[in-house]
């Protein structure tokens, strides 16, 4: 007697009536209406369970450096995540942490304003609590309220050059609109005067500013990996291996470098003491560092001697690139603040 079939919801190919899932799609038999409960449980669900391509692909990528590369480049693809999703993901993880681990400059901006606002104004204070209070007590307790040498003292020895024949000082770009200092230093060059205007804004607001760089340095990294990855198919021109594999290598090797970034930001977020970060840092670098040596020569299989050569040459371009598409950054984003 022939078995009774259904068709599945999702590919439409016959499935056997007691199959739970679907033999071609993996879909599950779906026998009632979708639901709120489903819905809410299909969401936890996949973000919760963790099948063996994660522990699979953190395995290789973290504990043998090189290796899922050579995998993933040998056709073995089903097995691990994508090198772009992991690249994508750990990205934004690591910047999240990043931002959390600047969010201090906000409220050192805040702070530095009110300084500024106290000591602007301490005069007319002064005046005014003089005029109310008579006695020399309270004119006592009114002398250790107000500032005696504040960020005002400091703004004063502190200029901007715009080149080597004019200087801004920093107190005037704190304090005056951006029209009046082009007045008060006879700024008539275009560029210059651009540059004063977005200068004083980010000096009124160091902390929106800073912030503001950081949401879009992570756009850095992303449009240069590409230019990264042709400097090692050049570097290895004579390995004969196809650009989209050096690419592959590229996205795994900064996804574990920002894996390990992830966990110094969390780090930094959880200590109080943000003054004693040069040792993780430096512990992160050490490690970086040696994931990337042991990973170039998994991939490449040269000797030490030539691996180490390749990375010197690396390390004089990769800079260049990483420089190069930050001035390029900064600008657009500078006068966009």
């Amino acid at each position: 007697m022939e078995s009774r079939k259904h068709l599945c919801q999702s590919c439409h190919c016959l499935v056997e009536e007691d199959a739970k899932f679907c033999s071609i799609c993996g879909q599950k038999k779906i026998v009632k209406t979708l639901s709120f409960k489903e819905l809410i449980g299909d969401f936890f669900s996949n973000i919760f369970s963790l099948d063996s391509k994660f522990f699979r692909t953190f395995g290789r990528l973290i504990f043998r450096p090189g290796n899922l590369t050579n995998e993933y480049v040998a056709g073995k693809r089903q097995r691990y995540y994508t090198p772009i999703r992991l690249f994508l993901f750990w990205l934004t993880i690591a910047f999240i942490l990043l931002n959390l681990v600047f969010s201090d400059l906000q409220k050192d901006s805040n702070r530095m304003d009110q300084e500024v606002q106290v000591e602007t104004y301490k005069d007319s204070l002064r005046i005014q609590f003089d005029a109310v209070f008579t006695d020399s007590i309270s004119q006592q307790k009114l002398d250790s309220l107000l500032p005696k040498e504040g960020v005002l003292k400091d703004m004063e020895t502190s200029f901007f050059s715009i080149n080597f024949d004019d200087s801004i000082s920093m107190k005037d770009l704190y304090l005056l609109e951006s029209d009046a200092i082009i007045e008060k230093y006879n700024i008539t060059n275009f560029w210059k005067k651009q540059l004063v205007s977005q200068m004083a804004k980010a000096m009124k607001s160091p902390g929106d500013f800073q912030m503001y760089l950081l949401s879009h340095l992570s756009w850095i990294i992303f449009v240069s990996i590409p230019f990264i990855a042709l400097t090692l198919k050049l570097l290895y021109i004579r390995r004969k291996k196809r650009y989209i594999e050096h690419l592959v290598y590229i996205l795994h090797l900064h996804t574990f470098v920002f894996i390990s970034c992830s966990i110094l930001f969390a780090f930094l977020l959880m200590s109080s003491k943000l003054d004693d970060s040069i040792w993780p840092l430096l512990c992160t670098l050490g490690v970086s560092g040696l994931y990337f040596i042991i990973s170039l020569r998994t991939v490449y299989q040269q000797s030490l001697l030539k691996t180490g050569l390749k990375i010197g040459l690396f390390f004089v371009f990769y800079p260049m690139i990483i420089g190069f598409a930050f001035i390029i950054f900064l600008l657009i984003n500078f006068f966009a603040f």
